[in-house]
């Protein structure tokens, strides 16, 4: 029933993308073994999405976390990579394309990429937020994997010093000692 509901949106406003992009979560969101089935679905969705508004980074990065969610490494650096080509100060896109090279074993485009996320402070695309938030530990995890942690670490250090109404910032530091 909700799946008919968004084709039928997708079907009166072709034209919109939010609609297809609507479709795009809607096909993602499901398991991931339905998901997997659907992946050519999500993709296409996605394709039509950006078709319609190409200046969208978030379409984007939706199509990349989708793109990501399958094992499809390069497909989302695509997508990623061309949204930042749009808007070099979009923080979310360095955080997620940190974590495409994560997931692709490269280590120096991986921490050049989430270096980068935290350098940028904007209202709502905040990158040292972003970078802390979802997936911390297992960003941690890699870092400390790799020999790289330090790097990471000082760069949060800054930010917690030029920030220091932000809380937060130092209790990651603190929770990333403890992975």
């Amino acid at each position: 029933m909700a799946e008919r509901l968004v084709i039928v949106a997708r079907e009166l406003e072709p034209y919109d993308p939010d609609n297809s992009a609507n479709l795009g979560r809607f096909y993602a969101s499901w398991s991931s073994k339905s998901a997997a089935e659907r992946y050519p679905q999500v993709e296409a969705a996605f394709r039509d999405a950006i078709a319609l508004a190409p200046q969208h980074v978030e379409y984007r990065s939706l199509a990349a976390r989708a793109s990501l969610s399958h094992g499809d490494v390069a497909g989302a650096v695509e997508h990623l990579e061309a949204a930042l080509r749009i808007d070099t100060t979009y923080a979310l896109g360095w955080v997620l394309l940190g974590d495409a090279h994560m997931a692709g074993g490269d280590l120096s485009r991986a921490l050049a990429a989430h270096l980068e996320a935290l350098k940028l402070r904007r209202r709502h695309d905040d990158g040292v937020r972003l970078f802390v938030a979802e997936a911390f530990d297992q960003r941690v995890r890699f870092y400390k994997s790799q020999q790289s942690w330090d790097e990471v670490r000082e760069a949060l250090e800054r930010e917690a010093a030029l920030r220091p109404r932000d809380a937060w910032i130092a209790e990651a530091i603190i929770r990333a000692r403890g992975l």
